[in-house]
């Protein structure tokens, strides 16, 4: 008896050395895990390009109250600073958006009641032509072209898709948008950058009549007036020669 009590207590000492054993890699692996997603994360942030560049803006978006202070544009000048409220001129050409975030956060926290906000890059992108509201746009990268399209009120054509000119530096870059706006690509992706120009035709569409009446029927007016100021002038010729010959 006292054999088969001594035999139990060192089966039950090993079961619990096993147990160890077993659970410490699983441990290791939970601790390693949120090391290798901040490593992941890390990677990411330093792959993804800097997002504010000189003579572009941002724009900055304040939760839960939208419109609450320091919400607004802010332009980004010539040497990358941007002059924000009371903290004054701030580079922000060497920063990401969440530190730029972070640090605007701290700066207003007296300031502001829900010190949460987003910051936006945008660059500058010229819509011209047959658009409802044609001009000069501050537009999020990462927004579509569709969205772009829409920024300026679409275009005044039913065809306007269609004649649709994408141009930088005054050389087509492409003409054919209607794939890029069905796709639903953001300007990134499809490679837009600050300076572009969208420019659609501004002439309105025309119908059949319309066609006529502008274009065929001033010609047609012209030539009938034309051909009777010549026979005119042939009738008065002839009539002057007759009279002249029968003196």
């Amino acid at each position: 008896m006292k054999q088969m009590h001594i035999t139990s207590i060192v089966i039950t000492i090993i079961a619990c050395i096993s147990h160890l054993h077993a659970t410490e890699p699983g441990t290791a692996g939970q601790l390693q895990q949120p090391q290798a997603a901040a490593s992941a994360a890390a990677i990411g942030d330093a792959a993804r390009p800097l997002p504010f560049r000189p003579g572009d803006a941002l724009e900055i978006v304040t939760y839960p109250d939208s419109t609450g202070f320091p919400a607004g544009f802010y332009a980004i000048d010539g040497e990358g600073f941007v002059d924000f409220p009371i903290i004054g001129y701030v580079k922000v050409t060497g920063m990401s958006s969440d530190a730029l975030a972070k640090m605007l956060a701290e700066k207003y926290v007296d300031f502001m009641r829900y010190p949460h906000m987003r910051i936006r890059p945008l660059i500058r992108v010229a819509l011209n032509g047959g658009f409802f509201r044609p001009g000069l746009y501050w537009v999020n990268p990462h927004a579509t072209l569709w969205e772009t399209i829409q920024t300026a009120g679409g275009t005044q054509r039913m065809d306007g898709f269609k004649k649709l000119k994408w141009e930088r530096d005054r050389i087509v870059v492409n003409n054919d948008l209607v794939p890029l706006i069905q796709d639903g690509k953001s300007l990134y992706q499809i490679g837009f950058k600050t300076g572009d120009q969208l420019t659609v035709l501004q002439q309105p569409l025309k119908t059949g009549w319309e066609v006529f009446r502008t274009d065929v029927l001033p010609i047609i007016s012209f030539s009938i007036s034309t051909a009777v100021s010549v026979i005119t002038l042939y009738n008065t010729f002839m009539l002057y020669d007759y009279y002249r010959s029968n003196r």
